[in-house]
């Protein structure tokens, strides 16, 4: 399992290191100690060993030139461009939006790839309003495929079942493994908690979209 910790660099930046432990959400707390790891800031830029002189992680624009220095590479919706262009490092393609229990009416932002989505407000996409069935960490996972143009949901390390409702079913299920998540589904965090899933991208749109026609 993966999770992050975020870790307060001065200056108010906050980083988040990536931890893979499999031991559950305690692993968080022991690890706040920890020095030397892989450390990744928000807007894209990527710190090792915890040594801010090190070379920063740079976005791939197709058709660029080969980059010189050896950070780490993201590849994906990056060929938007870069932070320094101004460009967001993780693009909106999609939103949860609160519609019933603790935070209605709120939402919150999907990215690109893999959202591991919890109650912590350390999580990716944190949903910290006070419903503590909801896991911290990795409660469930929602993915865009950039490629496909298609979202998935997929069960993450949480002992709490999710469960999903879509199109016209009166009932809901239990997400069991990774399956399709259409726009407008409900996603049941729990019986307090369902939010709406509201997709941006897929197959009308998607963010390389812009670069393919030379807009970045």
């Amino acid at each position: 399992m993966s999770g992050k910790k975020r870790t307060d660099l001065g200056d108010g930046v906050e980083d988040s290191s990536w931890i893979f432990d499999d031991d559950g959400d305690d692993a968080f707390e022991e690890t706040a100690g920890l020095t030397g790891g892989f450390t990744s800031r928000l807007d894209g830029d990527v710190v090792r060993g915890g040594d801010a002189g090190a070379e920063a992680t740079q976005i791939i624009d197709d058709g660029a030139d080969a980059m010189d220095d050896e950070g780490t590479i993201i590849d994906g919706i990056g060929v938007l461009g870069t932070p320094d262009d101004g460009v967001a490092a993780d693009p909106v393609v999609g939103w949860l939006v609160v519609i019933k229990g603790k935070g209605i009416g709120h939402s919150v932002p999907l990215g690109a790839g893999i959202n591991r989505i919890g109650r912590s407000p350390d999580e990716r996409v944190a949903l910290p309003f006070g419903d503590k069935v909801i896991s911290s960490m990795d409660h469930v996972r929602i993915i865009y495929d950039d490629e496909a143009r298609s979202f998935l949901i997929a069960p993450g390390s949480s002992q709490t079942p999710t469960r999903i409702t879509t199109g016209g079913a009166d009932k809901s299920t239990i997400v069991l493994q990774a399956q399709e998540l259409p726009s407008h589904a409900t996603i049941h965090l729990s019986k307090a908690t369902h939010v709406r899933f509201v997709a941006f991208c897929g197959d009308s749109f998607d963010w390389s979209d812009l670069a393919d026609t030379g807009s970045s």
